[in-house]
């Protein structure tokens, strides 16, 4: 019989590819119930897990005890206020999955279920999101790209009570490529592809990020705007400075990702963008474990170059705003900027 906490069991081998809809969607896409399709196994690593109990936070097992004593007409005590506020500061319990590669290194963390018996979740074979969390995309961030085949373990894990206990041993498992046919032409290897997919990811993150710092000193640039009718004097000097920042933002906005203008009425812009450059990449190498070719080469560089372009253009807005703020509160205003 079955005595343990919780245990994982081995997984089976599983496979490395890119999935691909030939409808363009997933399953049947749009054909209809008179075109059948049977559904596919959830694509990447299935894990089978065992809980001899669900775990439960100090609250439901309070609650237990005071229904059991109900039921036994026992006498119910009413928990002081420091129970009740200690309760709710704990949080709930959580089962967690931790996925480590051959080196020993973390490369995902995946919240399971807690209940009570076998569970079953899978691992789609991606890492751990890369790049910078932000207050603005902690909520969907989750994950980065596809790992590289190989070999890796797992680890069952336990948080309660806001502390993170581990449940039993790892289990090793191994990912494989699919066998392989006889390309055409000979790409990258998938270490080295899977490296790109982390360059990519990282580079969209930058640019998100980067964006925000845009709109931060956007805001402190209307800030200052706003304080300076509230000022004891006329600063003609630094409403000028403020108001020539719009074309130092213009310039930001349309390397990132083009004219606002000319996108209202559909007109293309004169020069591929940040985001052209960086789209033409993701399409070429997004669905496809082949790795980029020259021109997605090309065009990484060229977005990589872009944003410098930009960064330094922001450098222009970030570097006189600190002497404006000056003289402005020198003017008997007092003004918050972060």
């Amino acid at each position: 019989s079955v005595k343990k906490e919780a245990f994982i069991t081995t997984p089976r081998k599983s496979y490395w590819y890119q999935q691909r809809s030939v409808l363009g969607e997933g399953g049947k896409a749009s054909q209809g119930d008179g075109y059948f399709v049977a559904q596919n196994p959830d694509f990447g690593v299935q894990f089978t897990y065992y809980m001899a109990n669900s775990l439960k936070s100090s609250k439901e097992k309070r609650k237990e005890q005071e229904s059991e004593a109900i039921k036994a007409q026992k006498e119910v005590a009413i928990p002081d206020w420091a129970i009740l506020e200690k309760e709710e500061l704990e949080g709930d319990p959580k089962v967690m999955l931790a996925i480590y590669g051959a080196s020993g290194e973390l490369v995902r963390l995946i919240e399971a279920s807690n209940g009570k018996g076998f569970q079953r979740i899978n691992w789609n074979l991606r890492r751990k999101a890369v790049g910078t969390i932000t207050p603005e995309n902690k909520d969907w961030k989750n994950e980065g790209p596809m790992v590289a085949p190989g070999k890796y373990q797992v680890q069952l894990l336990k948080i309660e009570n806001q502390k993170c206990f581990e449940l039993g041993e790892r289990v090793s498992f191994e990912i494989e490529p699919l066998p392989e046919l006889t390309p055409t032409i000979k790409g990258m290897s998938a270490e080295e592809v899977t490296a790109f997919w982390v360059k990519l990811d990282q580079a969209y993150s930058a640019v998100q990020l980067f964006s925000e710092q845009v709109k931060k000193e956007k805001r402190k640039v209307e800030t200052m705007h706003k304080a300076l009718t509230l000022s004891n004097k006329i600063l003609a000097d630094e409403f000028s400075a403020l108001s020539a920042f719009s074309s130092n933002f213009l310039t930001i906005e349309n390397l990132i990702s083009g004219s606002n203008i000319k996108q209202q009425i559909g007109e293309e812009n004169e020069y591929p963008t940040i985001y052209h450059y960086l789209g033409v990449v993701s399409t070429g190498v997004g669905g496809s474990t082949y790795g980029p070719t020259p021109t997605h080469l090309k065009c990484m560089n060229a977005a990589v170059s872009l944003l410098e372009k930009a960064r330094k253009e922001l450098e222009i807005v970030s570097s006189k705003l600190p002497e404006i703020e000056k003289k402005i509160r020198a003017a008997g205003v007092e003004i918050r900027l972060d």
